[in-house]
């Protein structure tokens, strides 16, 4: 794991630019809501441009009902996904 060097959002068309790097090996990471996240190595040279393109799937969904006991389903309950960690991804 790294250090941050730049970061930036898409626009209308997904198209991203960072600008002002020096030559050198990075991770190009992206992520957006319902989508799963996407690292790749890209290879940055001196006075060039590069391009890299990055894909993200599809994120998958979760969907379920909270009942109480006798099954009658519970109004404003807060459901809250953990991952392996017991980090706290979605509440």
């Amino acid at each position: 794991r790294g250090e941050v060097v730049a970061s930036t959002r898409t626009g209308r068309e997904g198209t991203y630019v960072i600008t002002e790097l020096v030559a050198g090996e990075y991770t190009l990471a992206a992520g957006a809501p319902a989508y799963r996240p996407a690292a790749l190595p890209v290879s940055v040279q001196a006075a060039r441009e590069t391009r890299q393109d990055i894909e993200l799937a599809g994120g998958a969904v979760l969907r379920g009902v909270v009942r109480a006991t006798g099954g009658r389903p519970v109004e404003d309950a807060r459901v809250t996904l953990l991952d392996a960690a017991g980090n706290v991804v979605h509440t």
